[in-house]
């Protein structure tokens, strides 16, 4: 019996979401993990899209800008979405405005304080996410984006802004899908690899037990 096995942690996280909201089955949804890294996935019927390889989703590599935010020689490619919107961008973003958060619990922190460095953060960052999903929108056309990772929380911080620039970015009329943020939390990759592994462990020929 097979014990372990490979996944996207964004495809992981598209899983246990789905199973914790079956409607979603019917829909088709981008999932965005948010974190050091941006991971992706889409899902259309309930069937995750895998693409000829597998790697299908890797949303943040999308290239959104010439040059981001993100310490030049790391594993992001430079000017992508990844780069403007991931962990190391906010950090370097924060910094560049005189900030000095060193986590995301520090920045949540600095926001409801109100500091401007903070402020001006996090409006430079809604504008490259909505820059991205307005990307996104037009090339795979979700009824809904779920956000999810340690960063997710700053999409309701800045809901306004993600919205504004994803409208601004998009030809008039242009359907603006569903913005939502996971209930799952940061546990949601291990829900979801967890539930995978029960699947496969546990699941069961149902022809062969009860007939055609």
């Amino acid at each position: 019996v097979e014990l372990a096995r490979l996944e996207n942690d964004a495809n992981a996280c598209a899983i246990a979401d789905l199973r914790m909201a079956p409607q979603a089955n019917k829909l088709n949804v981008v999932y965005l993990l948010l974190d050091t890294g941006i991971g992706g996935c889409a899902v259309v019927g309930g069937e995750l899209v895998r693409g000829h390889t597998g790697y299908a989703g890797e949303l943040g590599h999308m290239i959104v800008g010439d040059r981001g935010y993100s310490t030049p020689g790391g594993a992001t490619v430079d000017g992508s979405l990844e780069s403007y919107i991931g962990r190391r961008a906010l950090f370097a973003r924060h910094r560049h405005h005189g900030g000095q958060a060193t986590s995301i619990g520090e920045f949540v922190a600095a926001l409801e304080a109100g500091e401007p460095a903070a402020g001006k953060t996090l409006s430079d960052w809604a504008h490259r996410l909505g820059r991205g999903l307005a990307t996104i929108v037009g090339v795979l056309n979700p009824e809904r984006i779920v956000f999810t990772g340690p960063i997710a929380p700053l999409v309701t911080q800045g809901e306004a802004a993600v919205r504004a620039s994803l409208d601004a970015h998009l030809l008039p009329g242009s359907h603006l899908p569903e913005l939502t943020v996971s209930r799952l939390g940061r546990e949601a990759p291990a829900i979801g690899a967890a539930l995978m592994l029960q699947r496969d462990l546990f699941a069961f020929d149902q022809e062969l037990l009860f007939g055609a």
